[in-house]
């Protein structure tokens, strides 16, 4: 069988159905404390944030599957900006998948034009996600600014990207004036 081409709508479209499923699987599973004899530490700590990475125990599950990885990975490809290998396709049964040819920016503001009506939630995930492994490569910041300039969706995913730590000053001060963390 022949490689199945992925269109760029196609793509953003298992992206947020890869999210969605993935908020539903989160939500089913039961909660776990933290526990740092489990061997959970602090990642890191903020004003009013904490992230913790938990420590698989060998009697926990592996992580539920949205049947979407796939879509995620090539997301995350390309914003990479690296060569996509369906190196899954086999495993998961499935017909290998050729990324399209496109844009990161031109993705990322495709992926925010198509977030899911819990707009907040999925635009912090986007934010999160894919724009932040963008702008932790190379970013282009003449083309994020003019994004973020010309579109108002992709100006939210913007302000809640992390990347100040990760830019020179004057390119996180002209990225800094759409409002965002700090």
């Amino acid at each position: 069988m022949p490689p199945e081409s992925v269109s760029p709508e196609e793509l953003a479209d298992a992206y947020w159905d890869h999210y969605r499923r993935r908020e539903a699987l989160d939500e089913a599973r039961e909660p776990r404390p933290f526990n740092p004899d489990a061997g959970d530490t602090i990642v890191t700590e903020g004003e009013g944030f904490r992230i913790v990475a938990r420590k698989r125990s060998a009697g926990e599950p592996d992580e539920p599957k949205t049947g979407l990885e796939w879509a995620w990975e090539m997301v995350h490809t390309i914003v990479s900006q690296r060569t996509w290998h369906d190196w899954d396709a086999q495993e998961d049964g499935r017909d290998e998948r050729v990324a399209p040819s496109v844009d990161p920016i031109v993705l990322v503001e495709l992926l925010a034009a198509r977030a899911p009506d819990d707009v907040d939630d999925a635009l912090g995930w986007l934010a999160a996600d894919a724009l932040c492994t963008y702008m932790l490569g190379d970013p282009d910041v003449e083309r994020v600014d003019e994004a973020a300039t010309r579109n108002e969706v992709f100006r939210v995913v913007l302000t809640k990207t992390w990347f100040d730590r990760d830019l020179p000053p004057e390119d996180v001060a002209r990225l800094r004036r759409f409002g965002g963390r700090g």
